[in-house]
């Protein structure tokens, strides 16, 4: 196995960069072998592959990303491995595999605010879909993850309303759960989502008013 001298690794990183730039593409591959040969770490090397393969545009890339991805979960490094399925989530932004594999591995992590970033990712990808049945069973299911669940409906109201079309009876049903917890919780959140209501969407403010207006 051949291994660069440590005198002149950090040269033999320049000089791949210098290939990228110049769109030489074996060249660069052939000396990323012999740099990862001195990376002890088998996802980050497949992680800088996946880099590397991107670069050139190559559909190669997501096959290493995958492998980064799963050797970070199988080391229980969550966070990494999170990192890299939202990479690739940007990569191939229909993917529910890859979103729901965030939310799994956010459950590991044990911070409700990647967690409900992680659902939020989820119910973007479904709400591209129009798959509207499925995210009200998801938001069924996330009550054992929040203090309080429905600070869920807020999040699925905003990614509902930057959908091109949406079910005018799903949005109100979020829309009345998500201003309940906006009374309890917070007054000047409820006036901020207000606003932003009659901002991008003239029927979801109308609807919204005429709950204020019964409390």
């Amino acid at each position: 196995m051949t291994q660069i001298n440590p005198d002149k690794y950090s040269v033999a990183w320049f000089k791949l960069a210098e290939f990228v730039v110049r769109k030489e593409k074996e060249k660069a591959l052939g000396i990323f072998k012999l740099l990862s040969y001195s990376i002890k770490d088998s996802a980050l090397i497949s992680q800088l592959e996946g880099d590397l393969l991107l670069s050139f545009q190559d559909s190669k890339a997501i096959e290493s990303y995958h492998r980064a991805a799963i050797d970070y979960e199988n080391s229980e490094r969550f966070i990494e491995a999170c990192a890299v399925y939202e990479h690739l989530l940007n990569l191939e932004t229909n993917s529910i595999e890859y979103a729901q594999k965030i939310l799994d591995l956010s459950k590991n992590v044990k911070n409700e605010a990647k967690i409900l970033r992680s659902w939020c990712l989820l119910f973007e990808v479904l709400a591209k879909k129009n798959m509207w049945k499925e995210i009200d069973d998801r938001c069924a299911q996330a009550t054992n993850f929040f203090e309080d669940s429905r600070i869920i409906h807020e999040e699925v109201v905003n990614i509902v309303l930057r959908q091109k079309s949406y079910e005018k009876k799903f949005l109100h049903y979020h829309l009345n759960r998500a201003i309940e917890y906006l009374l309890e919780v917070d007054n000047k959140k409820l006036q901020q989502f207000i606003a932003r209501l009659a901002a991008s969407d003239n029927d979801a403010y109308k609807h919204a008013s005429r709950i204020l207006e019964k409390n």
